[in-house]
């Protein structure tokens, strides 16, 4: 065979072993944490050449659970703490950060902060008018998220009395991209977005019971409306693994959380 033929052939074998070694790391599981570990990725991706970061389109907290047990998945992406049944399951579970779940309302309606009771007479129409809640004179406008939207049952589960609510009033979104469009168009409207949302929007931020949702807030466990955005593993992490979770709780992932309108944390 020339020597042409061969340095060929050998050029061809280099890049078969460039492609086997490429190092793969998955994160599998929920959907609320999707996109910002997408971005989280990428940026390590870039910062690591020889790594690639597979974040797959949403199975649920559980399927994300089941796949990290089972050895499927590095990671499982999940948003919410585990269930009693599945720390029987040996996982090691760690939240980096948590998305709050923010009330907002119109800037004109002239409210800093509404308590639980407020809000829950707002949403259930015994309350109509902002003045009736130390606001401006002006008619409320309810934008509500539909009962399987993550940020609604958040407000179930943090807001007392809001789960009881029969037939809660107002317009029903059927996505959080257009409880932003309806809640910025409508004057007097009130709603709740998950901190990404309302972060780029001209919406007014409220306190519930007298705490906003702040970091400080955020990490004393003062506010607690939100998703803990948390990943769970089996065992120990392959190298690509374990670099990868050291990138997003160092510096580089912690500046994109927080862009992401999203609040890093080592524990809740």
């Amino acid at each position: 065979m020339k020597r042409t033929a061969l340095l060929a052939l050998g050029v061809v074998f280099a890049t078969v072993g460039v492609v086997s070694a490429q190092e793969r790391v998955s994160l599998c599981g929920t959907g609320e944490s999707q996109e910002l570990l997408l971005t989280i990725g990428a940026a390590f991706e870039k910062a690591n050449p020889g790594v690639s970061i597979e974040v797959p389109d949403s199975v649920g907290d559980d399927g994300g659970i089941k796949a990290a047990a089972a050895g499927e998945c590095d990671f499982g992406r999940i948003a919410r703490p585990l269930t009693e049944q599945e720390k029987n399951l040996k996982l090691t579970y760690r939240v980096f950060a948590f998305l709050p779940v923010m009330f907002v309302v119109d800037p004109a309606a002239g409210i800093e902060n509404l308590r639980s009771k407020q809000i829950v007479g707002i949403y259930s129409g015994t309350t109509v008018g902002w003045e009736e809640v130390g606001g401006k004179r002006g008619k409320i406008a309810v934008v509500n998220l539909g009962a399987n939207d993550p940020s609604r049952g958040e407000v179930n589960k943090r807001v007392k009395g809001f789960k009881g609510i029969e037939n809660p009033v107002g317009v029903v979104a059927a996505t959080t991209t257009e409880a932003v469009d309806l809640l910025s168009k409508t004057p007097g409207a009130i709603g709740y977005l998950p901190g990404s949302m309302a972060k780029g929007s001209k919406l007014k931020v409220v306190g519930v019971d007298g705490v906003g949702p702040t970091a400080t807030d955020v990490v004393q466990g003062v506010y607690r409306i939100g998703l803990p955005f948390g990943l769970v593993w089996k065992g120990k992490h392959t190298p690509a693994a374990k670099r990868f979770y050291q990138f997003l709780k160092g510096p580089e992932g912690r500046k994109i959380i927080k862009k992401y309108g999203t609040i890093p944390l080592d524990h809740l």
